[in-house]
């Protein structure tokens, strides 16, 4: 609390710091798992997969292989989070160092253009996002929020990543290649959203212009006919 207090940090952060620190310490119960670093790797890893045999079985990011050592390394290095409807995750335009891997509840992809917020797609249990953008050093074409009342994320961190790419690389090549194709898909969106939105805005111009232009002539008109009109009265 006294750094909290020091930093003026905002109360909005140090409630979802302190839920962050809360959840994580539920799920890791409290240190229950450090016997596993006593065991042989061989029997830890074995016994790692067996634990969280569902999340190996059913989520995506996972079910390009299966070498048990990739798999169980990979379940340690998982850091899980409780967000709320809402919350931002991730800006457009930053770089992405985190894949958000969705236990529960949906997240929504979106961009902000010319004001105006588009829906793109849900990420969804079992999915995962930001896997090519995190390893190609790529900035985020999209921004990320939470979609449902509340939702379950594992975060795998690209600090966690970097000494496994190099001994896993065939295996992150198999995710990745099926990822980019996802991405290329989102990109191909995102382009087709905003030309969509260009075609709106140019109708609604073009209306715009024929409207001003058809008062402008109105206007004219009545002042020509104005001075006939008093011609008239005089009469």
């Amino acid at each position: 609390n006294d750094v909290f207090v020091q930093h003026k940090i905002k109360v909005s952060l140090y409630r979802k710091i302190k839920r962050f620190l809360l959840y994580s310490s539920q799920i890791n119960n409290d240190g229950k798992n450090n016997f596993l670093f006593e065991l042989p790797s061989n029997i830890r890893n074995e016994l790692i997969c067996n634990m969280y045999r569902y999340i190996i079985d059913n989520f995506s990011f996972f079910k390009k292989t299966l070498n048990q050592e990739f798999n169980a390394r990979i379940i340690l290095a998982l850091r899980p989070i409780k967000v709320y409807k809402g919350e931002r995750l991730l800006r457009e335009g930053d770089f992405v160092d985190e894949i958000y891997i969705v236990k529960s509840g949906k997240i929504n992809l979106y961009i902000e253009y010319r004001d105006i917020n588009i829906k793109l797609i849900d990420v969804q249990r079992t999915e995962h996002f930001g896997d090519v953008f995190m390893i190609s050093n790529e900035r985020s074409p999209v921004s990320v929020r939470v979609k449902t009342h509340h939702s379950e994320l594992f975060l795998l961190r690209k600090f966690d990543m970097i000494n496994m790419f190099v001994e896993f690389e065939d295996i992150f090549k198999k995710i990745f290649d099926s990822s980019n194709y996802n991405m290329q898909q989102l990109k191909r969106l995102i382009k087709k959203k905003k030309q969509d939105v260009d075609k709106h805005v140019k109708k609604g111009l073009t209306y715009l212009n024929h409207t001003l232009f058809l008062n402008t002539f109105i206007e004219k008109e009545d002042e020509e006919k104005k001075p006939e009109e008093k011609k008239f009265e005089e009469k």
